[in-house]
Parts: C-alpha cells; structure tokens; sequence
C-alpha cells in the first residue's frame, strides 16, 4: 500500500492543480470571453472526442489490466505487448473513422440550425480522437508498469496550462476564436507525446512485432478480455459525457456550455478515487493473479473510507460555497445552480464505492463488470431521454446521481453475495454525519462582501471542524497518519 498511498497523494495533488487550472479556464475566463455557445462547443468536442476515442481503443485496456503480468519481462521487451498495442490503436482509430464519415450527414442535419457552431469545427473531433486514443493506451500501459503519475500530470494539468496560454492569447485579441480553437485541440492532443517518451526511454516502448506469446489460448483470451473490456469501460466514459451531447439535442449549444460549467464543480470530488484508482487497479491485477484476497479486501476497505471522507468534505465544502460560486459566474449561469448541488452528490456517491467497480473487472469474474455497465448505459441514456425534456439541465444531473447510485447498489451487492467482500462499517456512517455537522456553521454565517474572504473563512470554518472530528475519532489511519506529524510539526 506503500506505492499507492504515495502515488494517491502525488497524484492528487496533480489533480488538484489542474482542477485549479481547469477551474481558471473554464469558471473564470472561459464565461467572460467566450458566449456560452463558445463554451459549449469546447464541452461537446471533448464528450463527443472522448466517446469515439474509447471505442477506438477496442477495449484494449481491458488487456493491459488483467494479461499484461503474462506479457510482462523487461528483457524480452515484454514479449511485443507495445508492437500489439499499437496495432490496436490504429486498427481502432481506422475504424472510428470510418463510422465518424458515416454519421457525419446525420450530425450536421440535426444541429445546421441549432449548433451550426458545431458543424463548423466538427473536423477537429479527427485529430482529438486519434491523440486521446493514444494516450488510453500509452497511460494504461504506463499505469501497469507502476507510473499513474506522468499521464496524470500532463491529462489533468498539463494540456490545461497550454489551453490557459491559448485563452489568455485570445483575451488579448492575439487570437482570435478559430486560431484559438487549434490551439485547444493541440493542448487536448498533446499529453499522449509525453507519455510515449517516458516508455520509449524507459526501454518500454519499441514496435519489434514478437508473436511467441501470441498463442491460440493467448489469443481468445485477448479477444474474449477486450470485447468485455470495451463494453465495461464504456459505461464510465459515455455516463460523463452523454448528458452534454444529449443537451444539446434535447436543448442548444448554450445549455450545453452553461451545465458543463455548473458540472466542472461536482468533478472536484472524484479526484481521489480516480488518483487511487489508477495504480490500484495493478496491484489488484497482480492480487488476483496470487490470489491474495486479504490483500484485495485491505485495498476494498482503505478506498472506501479514505475516499468517502475526501469526497464528504469537498461536497460540504462546495454546498457551503454555493452562493459564492454563483457571484463568480455571470448571471446566465445561474440556471445551472442546481446541477451543481446533484452533480456533487453524484459523485460523492460514485467516489464512496471505492474500488470496488476496478476489483469486478480484475477478477476471474471480470464479464460480470460488463453487465452492469450495459445497465448502466442504458440507465443513464434513459434516464436523460426522460428527465431532460422535463427538467432540462436539472434533468441530465438527476439522471447522472439516479445512474450513481443504482449502479453503485449493484455492485455492493454482487461483491458482498458473491464475493464475500463488504468494505462499509459504522465508520463510513460517521463520516456522513461529519459531513453534516461541519456544513451547519455556514447557515449562520453572515455574507461577506469580499468574495475571496468568505470563501475563505467558510471553507476554513467547515474543513477545520470535519478534520477535528475525522482524527478525534480516528476515521482513518491513513489520514491520521498524514495529518497528525503535520499538526505537530506546527504545534513545535
């Protein structure tokens, strides 16, 4: 647990750094330059990019998680595993192309009169599918081999800084929309490069075909690990975008760039479970291959807790700033309020299950995952054909919280019943309860006129009392443990 705690925290820490970046550009900036039709065609070429480039890897990632430990010798250049990944990727991107110029009639009759915004640049989707796919085998492949933080660095701040370069370049009319529109996709498309570097200098990465590994058992499990694969990860990929795409059949490009704006918030809180997620899924890859389920029940337990307390405290931390959240914003935005309270409670839900969605898809029972994800897909597009003609953007986050949940109850369910694997105790209860105690100081707290000076003293206010009461109660040894030295290191 030693690397993973370690790699969490860097991790994290990346994350947070391009959530703030992120926010710079897309709370900040982005709604004070651009027209929300702007927005919304950033929000909807990066779902739509990101959809396609999933697809297009053919679940490939799938492979990497559960038979690379059989590929793996650093000797043999692990027996032609990044020459078979490769293959993949431009066999997937070929075919996405091909279905990208197919559909491409249909995309431009239903949005020429309401999003011809989107017609104009739908030709950038090409080269923002080819990097992305890229770089979800590159940092899979990365991951596996025990590096989760190069790919996070430059996914989740890296290509963030070059698009803040470019907003800034626009702002001071160096740029102007269509040149800062391939600046965007550069950014976008970038962090594959740097990922590919690190394994080719690492001595991870060559394109020698070696086909000794490649046997007819090899091969159906290739086949038979991929096609679950990709029908698994696709539920996670298309549960957090399909809502923009769909809003902006069901509504306008505007709307689309208003929820995506409102989403980002609720996006703050999965920040640990996709930091911990990423080099977990390798020990428990390697844990299964032993099977060593001491070891995947000590990994079940600590995500949970840890997670549901990080993702507790942010969620108060963001219901207790609402106000302020919405001074910064122009008063357009102020429809998505609501999308940011469900949004954030979506993924308190999702990010409170823990690993438990990555211990089904490293398991012997990993086709189990792909049933859920089917039900989850069809829930979240059934539920956003029912709830956003009725509620608009309230209705998309409803049925991103309404998909959450159920698919979170599922898989609780099927690794307590089938698995003997059940992580919850009275602890996780009192973190909820916590969470609660520590949000009530902001209902008395008066406004003030300075927005960074409220934000502050409610945020200090509510993290100061959730962290006494977390410790004082001892929640978790790990957030104890990282805690307590710094608490005496300013006591001394």
């Amino acid at each position: 647990m030693g690397i993973i705690q370690k790699q969490t925290i860097k991790g994290s820490i990346y994350s947070y750094l391009g959530v703030g970046m992120g926010y710079l550009n897309v709370v900040i900036l982005m709604p004070q330059l651009f027209t929300t039709e702007q927005v919304g065609l950033t929000q909807i070429l990066l779902s739509i990019s990101a959809i396609f480039s999933l697809i297009g890897s053919l679940g490939f990632s799938g492979v990497i998680n559960r038979l690379f430990p059989y590929f793996r010798n650093v000797k043999t250049g692990h027996n032609g595993f990044s020459f078979l990944l490769t293959f993949t990727g431009l066999l997937g991107f070929s075919t996405v192309l091909v279905a990208f110029f197919i559909l491409k009639p249909h995309i431009v009759e239903a949005n020429i009169e309401k999003s011809p915004l989107l017609i104009e640049y739908l030709y950038f989707l090409i080269p923002l599918i080819f990097f992305r796919l890229f770089f979800i085998l590159l940092d899979g492949y990365n991951k596996i081999l025990l590096d989760a933080l190069t790919g996070t660095f430059w996914m989740d701040f890296g290509y963030k800084a070059l698009n803040f370069l470019f907003i800034v370049l626009f702002s001071f009319g160096i740029l102007n929309f269509r040149q800062y529109m391939f600046g965007f996709t550069f950014a976008i498309s970038f962090p594959a490069l740097p990922v590919l570097y690190k394994l080719i200098k690492k001595g991870h990465f060559n394109l020698r075909p070696q086909f000794d590994s490649l046997n007819n058992k090899m091969l159906k499990q290739i086949f038979e690990v991929s096609t679950y694969g990709l029908l698994g990860s696709s539920s996670a990929i298309i549960v957090i975008n399909i809502d923009r795409i769909m809003i902006n059949e069901y509504l306008a490009l505007g709307a689309t760039g208003i929820f995506s704006v409102c989403a980002l918030f609720g996006t703050i809180i999965k920040i640990p479970f996709v930091s911990l997620n990423k080099i977990s899924t390798a020990f428990l890859a390697e844990a299964w291959k032993s099977n060593n389920l001491a070891e995947i029940k000590t990994i079940y337990y600590k995500s949970t807790i840890n997670q549901m307390a990080f993702a507790t405290l942010l969620f108060v931390g963001i219901f207790g700033n609402i106000d302020n959240i919405f001074r910064i914003l122009p008063n357009i935005y102020e429809q998505g309020r609501n999308v940011v309270i469900i949004y954030s409670l979506a993924f308190l839900v999702l990010t409170a299950a823990g690993s438990g969605g990555f211990i089904i898809g490293t398991s012997h029972k990993y086709k189990i995952q792909t049933y859920f994800s089917f039900l989850t897909v069809f829930l979240t597009i059934g539920f956003n054909i029912i709830f956003i003609p009725w509620l608009g953007m309230d209705g998309a986050a409803y049925a991103t919280l309404l998909t959450y949940l159920l698919s979170v109850i599922f898989r609780i369910l099927f690794l307590k019943f089938n698995m003997n694997l059940f992580p919850f105790s009275y602890k996780h209860l009192l973190i909820l309860i916590i969470g609660a105690i520590s949000f009530l100081p902001s209902f008395f707290i008066e406004p003030i006129d300075n927005l960074i000076l409220d934000i502050f003293i409610r945020s200090s206010i509510i993290g100061g009392i959730f962290i006494l009461l977390i410790v004082s109660l001892n929640i978790s040894e790990e957030i104890n443990g990282i805690i307590k030295p710094f608490i005496s290191r300013i006591i001394k």
